[in-house]
């Protein structure tokens, strides 16, 4: 197992980082914020934190917090730097509120056999804003209408990044997925992948990923990416079915439970 890819995927979340946040650098890391964005676990977030003993990890989150509360904001989610053990700041961060979190990076091993799938339709998402509103409607949820507001006008900024194509998937006349390729140099990342349950079982997944590999071939990238949480075992058989390899795992702390004065 190598380096290169979960280095790859960290080099690509700070550029996905900087679409919506403004970016400085800590002492320990590189702090990614935004007012506009504040609720979502994306952004606000502290990333390539680099620490060599449980001193440093306290000394690090101080320096966050400080910077983060200076702009009356939440650091809401830790990265740290590749070859960064989790294990070091594990035991402290989960005291003030974060949850490692590991996600399987997933690299194509090679380029698949083209499939066709005529029941479903892959199309631009700047053609079909409604459509991704529905898909994120879905994902959310009634309780998460305010994140679903944010999260679809972050996804329309994005869409003004020419390095960063959004597809929705549509069948029988219905929004049923979406998916994105986000090119950073020469590697593609391909992020906001989610598919509505309903139409998990009608190939859906399969046609919006064909399409985003499709996509990258045609643009000639080095290599494609993606990092899937390891509790979505579904979605981790989905690209190994397309070619996808894992190639190590990526570490991040969610904040779930802020501590003020901590």
């Amino acid at each position: 197992m190598s380096t290169a890819t979960v280095a790859s995927l960290l080099r690509c979340s700070q550029a996905r980082c900087q679409q919506l946040c403004q970016k400085h650098t800590l002492q320990r890391g590189v702090a990614f914020y935004s007012e506009r964005f504040a609720e979502l676990a994306e952004t606000n977030v502290f990333r390539e934190v680099v620490v060599e003993d449980h001193a440093a990890v306290e000394a690090a989150w101080r320096e966050s917090e400080l910077f983060f509360g200076e702009h009356g904001l939440i650091c809401r989610r830790w990265s740290p730097a590749a070859n960064q053990p989790p294990e070091l700041a594990e035991p402290f961060l989960t005291t003030k509120g974060f949850e490692l979190r590991r996600r399987s990076a997933l690299v194509l091993a090679k380029w698949p056999e083209v499939t066709s799938f005529p029941d479903v339709r892959v199309l631009p998402a700047r053609a079909m804003r409604p459509a991704l509103g529905k898909t994120l409607a879905a994902e959310f949820g009634p309780e998460g209408e305010t994140i679903a507001g944010l999260q679809t006008e972050a996804c329309e900024e994005r869409m003004d990044d020419a390095s960063y194509d959004m597809f929705v998937a549509v069948t029988h006349g219905q929004a049923a997925g979406r998916g994105a390729l986000h090119q950073v140099g020469d590697v593609g990342r391909i992020t906001d992948f989610f598919v509505l349950p309903e139409f998990a079982s009608q190939k859906v997944g399969e046609a919006l990923l064909a399409h985003l590999i499709k996509t990258a071939k045609r643009l000639l990238l080095r290599s494609v990416l993606t990092q899937v949480d390891e509790t979505q075992s579904e979605l981790s058989s989905l690209f190994e079915s397309s070619g996808f390899v894992r190639d190590g795992s990526v570490f991040e702390f969610d904040r779930t439970l802020p501590i003020p004065g901590g």
